[in-house]
């Protein structure tokens, strides 16, 4: 999967798959490459072949984004998830915008002192590249082996 990025910068994956991969490389007889990092912040990230990991966690309404219910692609019955390698670069995969952030201060409410501001940014993610993403798929909620 990494190798079919044009020059990849992360890996996206739930958290149970990064601790799976961690046990891994904790593993002699199975090895690995995840390291630990720190990041612009201070906090540690997982790193894989110098590939930060990015994890996604749950969606507005808390349902898990990439959780292992995945139809499985090759048909068995045990359900599956997928980590993403992409490139998030200029002209690879990138976030787009339509105008600035609108920030309006709408005063102090009458009902209670609290301020009330309302902020709006149209934004999304464009993938530029053919190349600029890929998807292992079918992982199954298991150890990782060798």
């Amino acid at each position: 999967m990494i190798d079919r990025v044009v020059d990849p910068t992360h890996l996206v994956m739930n958290k149970t798959m990064r601790r799976r991969l961690t046990q891994a490389a904790r593993n002699a007889s199975v090895g690995g490459y995840i390291n630990w990092d720190t990041d612009a912040f201070g906090r540690k990230i997982a790193v894989y072949n110098d590939l930060p990991i990015l994890l996604v966690d749950d969606d507005n309404e808390g349902n898990a984004i990439l959780p292992f219910s995945e139809a499985n692609p090759g048909g068995g019955t045990a359900a599956s998830s997928s980590i993403y390698c992409a490139s998030f670069k200029e002209g690879m995969f990138v976030g787009i915008q339509s105008g600035d952030i609108m920030v309006e201060d709408l005063h102090e409410l009458q009902a209670k002192p609290s301020l009330r501001t309302r902020v709006e940014w149209y934004a999304g993610m464009a993938i530029y590249h053919g190349r600029a993403a890929a998807r292992l798929r079918g992982i199954k909620d298991a150890a990782v082996t060798a």
